[in-house]
């Protein structure tokens, strides 16, 4: 099963809204970032939340997971995806207007 879910960046903001991987019974093992259109930065951190924190999502290496603006779909890394189920894009400067992006989730257990 796949969902899409957009989200936001608003104008003056760095950070986009959240995108939840858990509602009702699904459970997302992977996923991609959409990325389409115009935007103030040129890269995006991807960010994890746990606890109500957002934390910056590392992968085995230690280097800082980052999605580069780029029209087209950007793979998650499954470092995403463990024990989280709540993620946001974070640039490093605010975006000049409202921006949107898409979060392909999939559920390929089920």
């Amino acid at each position: 099963m796949a969902k899409l879910e957009t989200i936001t960046i608003t104008s003056g903001d760095p950070t986009s809204s959240e995108a939840s991987f858990s509602r009702s019974n699904d459970s997302y093992e992977m996923g991609s970032v959409i990325l389409s259109g115009t935007y103030t930065n040129t890269s995006f951190d991807v960010q994890a939340k746990i606890g109500g924190t957002f934390f910056d999502v590392y992968d085995t290496f230690g280097s800082k997971y980052s999605i580069t603006v780029a029209t087209g779909k950007h793979t998650l890394p499954a470092d995403v995806f463990k024990d989280v189920d709540t993620i946001r894009l974070k640039g490093s400067q605010n975006e000049a207007s409202d921006r949107t992006a898409q979060v392909l989730l999939i559920d390929f257990v089920d």
